[in-house]
């Protein structure tokens, strides 16, 4: 069955509620009054045999004493004597007017055998007889043979008590159904009533209106929690949109500086014979501009989840080494290698490579002599690199991996940077599996330590830009 031919169901969570509810009680019902109308039945038809049976043992006894049991004129009782050539010795009651009956009935409920009799009894209908009839047979050994005693009571009674029972649960079973119907449609209507305005408020909310939030029911069941869930998920994306709004201003302000001085150095360079002075500053400014350009890819495709990122073995303290040559071309402050030891991790060695020159940089730029670099391998793969410098306070130790972040104390534009170095170094570790934290505890000067799984334990890396 294709789901185009699949039988619909109602659309909404409340109509299909109402249904199964319905469904289910009405089955439910239907079973249960199917088994009072046979229960019924069944202990008044009990009860009427245990009257047939009185009836009949008495007019055994009778029999066996050789005495012709007196006529009834009761219509709901009755009996019959046969004969053993099958004719009619007496009759009473209802069967007075009834031709002999068979021996034994032709259909039969329960049978019954003792060494004198045999019993037999069974729904029966006869000539003469109006209404259907309950039938007790017995045969009994007597002088001279074996005769047949019919004992039958009138099933009209029966009938008529499970007919009213039959009818009155036909009419109440579907009058409960509509009436829980209504009742469930009511309360699931209630119950949802606090998710509608939940869902009206979140299709009110755009772009623009983040600020929002659902109502809360102000109970504690599912439904608060998920109001509870949905406002927690609109204050993750407010602070995501207002964290982007945030970054695309800084970056807009970052990218105007080293255009504008573009700009101004070319509007003066008809008038300026010193060329080369100014293909230097030209030159210095581009760097600057082509740097913060990858810094911004790189952060872009580290917020990507579904960016490709490669992933192969990286001996990080080669890595560290190549890095810690290129910055000691420039001269000034010294870098200590002697902690550094064979470490092997798995990720992009691009921006591996990337987050050590961004905290050899960091570091250099704030140092006032010294740069430690140490790394080692156990657990897992921890690198750190320290400063003799000012130091960070500590209620900025967070705010220092926050995009476009410059301290006070000498973390300008003009020391070297944007405020983007341990912004990236936080992002390709984080995509790496690892953590990057600066040490509170480390003085004088910084310690920044970057933990990252050994092996083949860590998530994918990031490329870089």
């Amino acid at each position: 069955m294709t789901v185009a031919e699949r039988p619909a169901l109602p659309a909404t969570i409340r109509s299909r509620t109402t249904l199964l509810a319905s469904l289910l009680v009405a089955a439910l019902l239907a079973v249960v009054s199917v088994s009072l109308v046979v229960a019924q039945r069944a202990q008044l038809t009990g009860a009427l045999d245990d009257t047939l049976e009185r009836q009949s043992a008495d007019l055994v006894e009778q029999r066996r004493a050789g005495r012709i049991p007196a006529t009834s004129a009761d219509d709901d009782l009755g009996w019959q004597v046969l004969r053993l050539d099958g004719s009619i010795l007496a009759a009473s009651g209802l069967l007075a007017d009834a031709p002999p009956l068979p021996r034994p009935p032709a259909t039969t409920d329960t049978t019954t055998t003792t060494d004198t009799t045999t019993t037999t009894t069974a729904r029966a209908t006869a000539p003469g007889v109006e209404d259907p009839f309950r039938l007790r047979s017995r045969n009994v050994a007597v002088d001279g043979g074996t005769e047949v005693v019919h004992v039958a009571g009138n099933l009209e009674d029966v009938d008529d008590a499970v007919a009213v029972l039959a009818t009155s649960l036909a009419v109440a079973v579907p009058v409960t159904v509509v009436v829980l119907a209504g009742l469930v449609w009511l309360l699931v209507g209630r119950t949802l009533r606090p998710v509608e305005r939940m869902r009206a408020e979140v299709a009110a909310i755009t772009g623009t209106g983040l600020h929002r939030r659902v109502p809360d029911p102000g109970t504690d069941d599912e439904i608060a929690h998920l109001a509870a869930t949905m406002n927690d998920m609109l204050d993750r994306l407010e602070h995501s949109a207002a964290t982007q709004r945030q970054f695309v201003a800084d970056a807009s302000h970052e990218l105007r500086s080293p255009v504008t001085r573009l700009r101004t150095q070319l509007e003066v360079a008809g008038a300026d014979d010193d060329v080369g002075a100014l293909v230097t500053s030209l030159h210095r400014d581009t760097i600057e501009l082509g740097d913060l350009v990858d810094g911004l890819l790189l952060l872009a495709r580290a917020d990507d989840p579904s960016a490709t990122r490669p992933r192969s073995p990286v001996d990080l303290d080669e890595v560290v080494l190549g890095e810690v040559e290129r910055t000691r071309r420039r001269p000034g402050v010294a870098i200590d290698v002697s902690g550094v030891s064979g470490a092997e991790v798995q990720g992009d060695e691009r921006a591996l490579a990337r987050v050590v020159r961004n905290l050899l940089d960091n570091a250099v730029r704030h140092a006032t002599s010294t740069v430690v670099v140490t790394l080692s391998e156990s657990d897992e793969v921890v690198l750190a690199v320290d400063d003799d410098g000012a130091g960070i306070a500590p209620d900025q130790v967070e705010a220092v991996f926050e995009r476009f972040t410059r301290l006070d104390d000498g973390r300008t534009r003009d020391a070297g940077g944007v405020g983007l170095g341990l912004a990236i170094v936080q992002a390709v570790v984080t995509t790496h599996g690892g953590s990057v934290a600066v040490d509170p505890e480390h003085g004088p000067g910084t310690r920044v330590r970057v933990r990252l799984p050994r092996g083949e334990t860590g998530p994918v890396g990031t490329a870089t830009g």
